[in-house]
């Protein structure tokens, strides 16, 4: 934010305080990313359903009184309406909106037209709709986020395969007590994954991993299979830790990029401001000379003018 956005944020967090209403809309007419792409996506989603009303109705034969009642006990007109008023919103977003790259206005125009041409029920918005550094840096993040969670999921569903595959079947209340264990070991994964390679993720996961240890021997699952288990998870545990160290590397650059950016943005604001409030210099290096031609004193005699040629020397002041 700028010294002046700075400004307005604690001019309303003191209003705040003292108890003032505050509008919360601080700059006005400026476009909330996040808004508008959750309206993009409630405007998606009420497209879908109308699709399928739609389908229903056109492929249905239903009873005179069931055809008389569509658009009264149902919310059809509530969603046209609903729509209707997004779409203009939307669209008026993208025209006008301050703060909006072209790129991203031309997205959000696009998306209208992919749901106004019908879109299907898996649809969903661009991964990259905004192209400031905060959007693509929380792009990042969520990717990091979304392979943690497919880690996790991934070695939850391998390693109840393990012990199912194992001599020893546990009963089902230690099945549930398992299940719990290795879901919390996956939390785990799923953090360190995510970016979190502190050492107090490191301590946990090493509780965690011998508390599954000792489920596996309440339940009577043999050591071969324990063995198995121990191996997957470290498996998993040093996958996770690449994907961390990753995570971390890359949220640190785009803080870098973003510091870097606002330092530029900041001198290029500092020497605007210094260039409109410097005084501008005179261009005057001596005292206004006297307009002779106005002087009404006759002029020196030819003698005298003679003489004072005499005593002048070219270079030398006098």
């Amino acid at each position: 934010m700028t010294v002046e956005d700075q400004q307005a944020v604690r001019e309303a967090g003191r209003a705040i305080r003292a108890g003032d209403e505050v509008d919360a809309r601080l700059w006005p007419g400026y476009a909330d990313r996040d808004q508008l792409r959750e309206q993009l996506e409630n405007y998606a989603r009420d497209a879908i359903e109308a699709g399928r009303e739609a389908d229903y109705l056109a492929e249905t034969d239903l009873a005179p009184f069931d055809a008389a009642l569509v658009g009264i006990n149902d919310d059809i007109e509530d969603r046209i309406e609903r729509m209707s008023v997004s779409h203009d919103q939307l669209l008026a977003a993208a025209e006008a909106a301050k703060g909006l790259a072209p790129a991203e206005r031309h997205q959000i125009r696009a998306v209208l037209a992919d749901v106004e041409a019908g879109v299907d029920e898996d649809y969903e918005l661009p991964e990259l709709m905004w192209v400031d550094e905060r959007s693509k840096a929380q792009l990042d993040t969520d990717r990091s986020h979304q392979q943690g969670a497919g880690l996790a999921e991934t070695f939850c569903r391998e390693a109840m395969q393990v012990i199912a595959d194992g001599k020893t079947q546990p009963s089902n209340a230690h099945t549930q007590t398992l299940e719990g264990v290795l879901s919390t070991v996956g939390d785990n994964l799923y953090s360190v994954a995510s970016g979190s390679v502190d050492d107090a993720h490191r301590t946990q996961f090493v509780k965690d991993r011998t508390e599954l240890g000792r489920a596996l021997t309440a339940a009577g699952v043999y050591d071969e299979t324990k063995a198995d288990i121990r191996e997957l998870v470290d498996t998993r545990a040093r996958q996770a830790g690449k994907l961390g160290r990753g995570a971390v590397e890359r949220e640190q650059r785009w803080k870098t990029r973003t510091t870097e950016i606002l330092a530029r943005r900041d001198d290029a604001r500092a020497q605007q401001h210094a260039a409109r409030t410097a005084r501008p210099r005179s261009t005057k290096t001596c005292a206004t000379r006297v307009d002779r031609s106005a002087q009404t004193t006759s002029p020196a005699p030819t003698g005298a003018r003679t003489a004072a040629r005499r005593h002048y020397t070219p270079g030398v002041e006098r």
